[in-house]
């Protein structure tokens, strides 16, 4: 019978208990707590291990900066893993397309993510300009232009060029959007009003948390 109590009163402490003191009974509970577990004791040089053990345990959104691959100093890659963490990829190992619009929505892919994050938003900027130069299609104004014929023709050759250049400058992405992907899906929608007007899109910032 006194055991019986004993055990009653038992449970009934740990319940009322604050969930701060109960966590460290039966490990960490998010990663704050699990860096302090991994640095118990540690000196400071071992933080990027504990960052990197604890992020796949508790992972957590976070803006990832894309990287050309060049080599970085061991320097700034120390500070880096001491201070902000690891948060770079490669630009060949993530892309993300414009896949589809309507008159009312816009809707980014991730066609390719070989990265060690899962995508979950992207702030993507639009213009009404098009990306690329367009290029002169009309040979016979090229030819014209090469002879130096230009006399009666100045106005489509200026119209030429006008469609030529007309391309997409950083000033001219007004519009920015953000997109969240659910959990295990590569594609995201988004309502944008007169969406079929924009021709063009850059990446702003994209965000993700570490992949189990």
């Amino acid at each position: 019978m006194k055991q019986a109590i004993a055990i009653f009163y038992g449970f009934a402490l740990f319940v009322v208990m604050p969930l701060d003191i109960r966590a460290g009974w039966f490990g960490p509970d998010n990663y704050d707590e699990c860096i302090l577990e991994k640095m118990k004791d540690q000196p400071r040089n071992m933080m990027p291990y504990a960052r990197d053990a604890c992020e796949k345990k508790f992972p957590y959104e976070k803006p990832l900066t894309p990287h050309d691959g060049s080599p970085r100093s061991p320097e700034f890659s120390r500070l880096l893993m001491l201070n902000d963490g690891e948060n770079y990829y490669l630009d060949s190992d993530l892309k993300i397309t414009w896949c589809d619009t309507s008159s009312s929505s816009i809707s980014i892919c991730v066609s390719k993510n070989e990265t060690d994050y899962r995508i979950t938003r992207a702030i993507m900027a639009f213009s009404t300009k098009k990306c690329e130069v367009v290029e002169l299609e009309d040979l016979e104004l090229k030819d014209l232009k090469l002879k130096g014929i230009i006399k009666g023709k100045l106005g489509a050759i200026e119209k030429a060029k006008l469609e030529a250049i007309e391309k997409a400058k950083p000033e001219d992405f007004r519009e920015k959007v953000t997109f969240t992907f659910s959990r295990w899906r590569d594609k995201s929608t988004a309502d944008v009003k007169d969406a079929d007007r924009f021709k063009c899109v850059r990446q702003v910032q994209i965000y993700g948390e570490r992949a189990k």
